[in-house]
């Protein structure tokens, strides 16, 4: 998931526009490294031309309604990624 004022932030607003802001978006999410202070490596922030973006992995049950019980099995979880840009955390 990319949240809309990311987008908006790396694009013209034209429909090419956002593809190209996704796949930079994409790109930097990509080479991004996780801090020290996130061991369960679910958080981590970058800058994209200029913009500070973060990208959080949030685990969910297979139905994408509550929590997962064991984030750890993949049997039982579904993880969603979001890069967003800073002030939408």
């Amino acid at each position: 998931m990319m949240t809309s004022n990311l987008l908006a932030k790396l694009s013209d607003g034209s429909p090419i526009g956002r593809v190209v802001a996704q796949a930079k978006a994409m790109k930097a999410a990509r080479s991004c490294t996780f801090k020290d202070d996130s061991p369960e490596r679910d958080f981590a922030s970058f800058e994209i031309e200029g913009v500070k973006a973060f990208l959080k992995v949030d685990y969910f049950d297979v139905n994408l309604q509550f929590g997962s019980e064991d984030p750890a099995d993949a049997s039982i979880t579904r993880r969603v990624v979001t890069i967003m840009a800073a002030e939408d955390y």
